[in-house]
């Protein structure tokens, strides 16, 4: 497996659309991280681009969600991977209080999240936001495996949702969505403002108080 479609509950945040409990991926840093609900159905050589199709030589992903306004399916993320590291270790290169540990590594604290092991770390010259989300038409079909729904009915059902495999040039819809961040009135977004996360209730939160300031300083995270 070398590219995916991964649906998550995104949400609009201080303008910014992100996933809607500031977690997974996260994004306020960078590099941005990847270790929960898909990422933990994923086998665990995903990441190290064993096979293709890829981008840049690289695994990727492509988040998708449903815009609240308008209701189209869209992409708000974009990742490729750079490195897999143990979740405990990806933890520990981030000291105690910065808002990664609040939001992002709670698999101590959230049910839901306690079988998550591993942790992708993004190429951080690759992987961006998309400001607006760049939406997915009908031409994605020719990329993805083909299944009894097509990709954007299917992720539009209202029930949680799998992932969709890329079959065929993944390279081409990285660069679809890259493009659409160039048209006037849009960015391509390497880290999303810290405004955009504080506005974002933290459910299982850490002990002890967020240093936000940390956040302007984002640490290097060791690969493996």
């Amino acid at each position: 497996m070398a590219a995916i479609l991964a649906p998550h509950h995104g949400n609009v945040s201080a303008g910014f659309m992100a996933d809607r409990y500031g977690n997974d991926p996260f994004v306020w840093t960078s590099p941005f991280v990847w270790s929960h609900c898909h990422a933990r159905s994923r086998s665990r050589d995903f990441g190290l681009a064993r096979r293709g199709p890829l981008v840049f030589g690289k695994d990727a992903v492509f988040f998708v969600t449903v815009a609240p306004q308008t209701r189209r399916i869209v992409c708000d993320c974009v990742l490729v991977i750079d490195g897999v590291l143990c979740i405990r270790a990806a933890e520990a290169t981030y000291p105690l209080g910065h808002p990664i540990r609040h939001y992002h590594f709670d698999q101590d604290r959230d049910p839901h999240h306690k079988r998550s092991s591993l942790t992708r770390i993004a190429d951080a010259k690759r992987s961006f936001v998309p400001h607006p989300p760049a939406p997915i038409g009908p031409w994605i079909e020719a990329h993805v495996a083909k299944r009894k729904l097509p990709a954007l009915e299917y992720f539009g059902l209202p029930k949680r949702r799998n992932v969709r495999i890329v079959q065929r040039d993944a390279q081409a819809i990285y660069d679809r969505v890259l493009a659409w961040c160039t048209k006037p009135g849009r960015q391509k977004l390497n880290v999303l403002p810290l405004n955009s996360l504080q506005a974002i209730h933290c459910k299982y939160p850490a002990e002890g108080q967020i240093a936000w300031g940390l956040l302007r300083h984002n640490l290097p995270m060791q690969r493996r």
